[in-house]
């Protein structure tokens, strides 16, 4: 789709050859690197916001790849320990996809070897282009994931130490070489194209109630998705690690399907805008882009003054998340390791402890969480039920406009795999106050697939000792069952149960009340799991699900204390 902006310099009519003035036919070309030349020079030297280092300008990475060392010829490149080395001048990044064909790694053996050499024809084609686009920008050191972090054998705390710095390593890259294109490390960063693809056509456009003594007007054709296209839809972009490689890199010069795209904390531009991306790219660009690449500045701005609104920050978090949870990782138990750098990167200004994707302060609005598009759950561990990165799929949030939060967090207790509270989490549990109510879910399948729905009412016994009609709402499971009989062992045992969370304010709807659903485990009778929310705006039903229980029924659910009418239940 395409905009038509008045140009009075317009020569070509739309039946006429389009022109460009690209001569190149590869990304690689003398002419594409030295744009992408010029953009580093002039972020490097004028723009304020993209030349802070977080560590300093002396700090680097553990290892580094050293592109032009002088005891070896440039059909190799070494590795050095930068503690024992320090290396003399800036370093760059790499982002890419590893795909199916995985690229070649760093071993214990390896990095034991003094002087050890990686021979530039052994390694996959998108590093080896990396090599020679650092190279060709003057910047002889180059940091590589696979080939700088060992991926082999028993060091596994090797590998969990480095990605607990990738706050550091991305922050303080001179610029991040992004294979944007590439769907795994085989298809390299460079592309054939058609010169004419990259100019801008102009075309002369005949309007019946325009005044005009040529008997037309001159406009310039603009793809106004150009940047959605090329980035957004990319297949790098998909990709869970990229999301804070992207966010924390000060420049991303990415290598796009027929062109460069550059990104940096003051501005976007491509080689067919190489000066300014035009504003109606931006305006039309899609939501999700814009809360990634555009909240780099908002988000740039804001840590700028050392304190975030307590709205702002709790809205800046759950963007951040929302844009973050549907993207695809190779091992899915990084979800939390591989946004470890975003919440360190953040955590100064919230000035808050980071609990397993969420924050402490109003952690009871962080908790009600829920799944767009649930996947199966994970086969192993990586965060606690109530946790968002237990699950896969878009997080979404219950919105702002809290009437009344009815539930409290009591405790907090994490385990982690290294001493560092943003990465990997191994276990623990989240007490939590408010009052427990018996539930039953009722799957109805159709062609889609099943909507599930939370029963209460029959489920419940009163405090007038009566129990209600039986009412249903809907439910939004956190993980996806393709059975409508999953939970007939549940209602047989009388394991389900739900716990009112907050009421939210919405002027188009009235007050909604989003409730927490629980499942006891199988191991501990007095242990919870979280299984979804359900969601209510009808008067009646909400009145129904607030009501008070029997006092003896309330006595006699289970959990680790009944107080004053209400339940804290500890949750795994």
């Amino acid at each position: 789709m395409f905009i038509l902006e008045p140009d009075e310099s317009c020569t070509l009519s739309l039946d006429s050859d389009v022109q460009s003035s690209f001569t190149s036919d590869r990304t690689s070309s003398a002419e594409s690197m030295q744009t992408a030349a010029k953009w580093l020079q002039e972020c490097a030297s004028s723009h304020q916001s993209c030349n802070t280092s977080e560590g300093g300008s002396t700090w680097y990475p553990t290892r580094l790849l050293h592109l032009a060392d002088p005891i070896e010829d440039k059909n190799y490149i070494r590795l050095i320990r930068t503690a024992r080395e320090p290396p003399i001048g800036p370093y760059a990044t790499s982002s890419h996809c590893w795909g199916n064909n995985m690229p070649l790694k760093l071993t214990q053996a390896m990095e034991s070897e003094s002087n050890f050499c990686f021979p530039l024809a052994d390694l996959p084609k998108t590093f080896q282009e990396a090599i020679e686009v650092s190279r060709q920008l003057g910047i002889l050191y180059l940091w590589i994931d696979s080939l700088c972090i060992i991926q082999s054998g028993d060091d596994r705390q090797d590998w969990y130490r480095e990605a607990s710095s990738m706050d550091m390593v991305y922050t303080n890259s001179h610029c991040n070489i992004s294979a944007t294109d590439a769907e795994d490390s085989t298809k390299g960063l460079f592309r054939h194209r058609a010169p004419l693809y990259i100019g801008r056509p102009r075309v002369k456009v005949n309007l019946d109630d325009v005044q005009s003594d040529t008997g037309h007007v001159e406009c310039l054709m603009t793809d106004y998705l150009l940047r959605t296209h090329v980035l957004l839809h990319s297949p790098l972009d998909k990709r869970g690690w990229v999301f804070q490689e992207r966010f924390l890199a000060p420049r991303v010069l990415h290598f796009c399907q027929d062109q460069l795209f550059w990104e940096c904390r003051e501005h976007t531009v491509c080689e067919t805008f190489p000066q300014e991306l035009p504003l109606v790219c931006l305006y039309y660009t899609s939501a999700f882009l814009k809360s990634e690449a555009k909240n780099r500045q908002r988000i740039a701005q804001q840590l700028d003054g050392n304190s975030i609104g307590e709205t702002n920050w709790e809205d800046l978090w759950t963007t951040l998340v929302r844009t973050y949870s549907p993207r695809n990782l190779s091992v899915p138990g990084d979800k939390l390791v591989a946004l470890s750098g975003v919440a360190k990167h953040v955590m100064p200004y919230i000035k808050d402890a980071y609990v397993a994707g969420m924050w402490c302060r109003n952690l009871e609005k962080f908790l009600m969480w829920h799944v767009t598009g649930p996947k199966p759950r994970p086969p192993s561990y990586r965060a606690p039920s109530w946790s968002w990165a237990s699950v896969d799929g878009l997080i979404q949030y219950t919105g702002r406009a809290t009437q009344e939060i009815l539930i409290h967090t009591e405790d907090v207790v994490l385990h982690y795999a290294i001493e560092d509270i943003t990465g990997a989490v191994t276990g623990r549990w989240l007490d939590l106050r408010g009052c427990l109510k018996p539930m039953r879910l009722q799957g109805v399948k159709h062609d889609e697939g099943i909507s599930w729905y939370m029963v209460f009412g029959s489920t419940i016994v009163y405090k007038q000792n009566v129990k209600g009609p039986e009412q249903r709402i809907h439910a939004s499971l956190d993980t996806l069952y393709d059975d409508e009989v999953a939970f007939d062992d549940d209602h047989t045992q009388e394991r389900l149960f739900f716990m009112p969370g907050r009421l939210v304010g919405k002027s188009d709807e009235g007050t909604i009340l989003w409730c927490l659903l629980f499942r006891l485990t199988e191991s501990n009778d007095d242990v919870f799991e979280r299984i979804g929310v359900a969601r209510c705006s009808a008067d009646d039903k909400k009145e129904m699900l607030l009501a008070e229980l029997d006092e003896g029924t309330r006595a006699r659910l289970p959990c680790m204390r009944y107080e004053n009418g209400l339940h804290t239940i500890r949750i795994v």
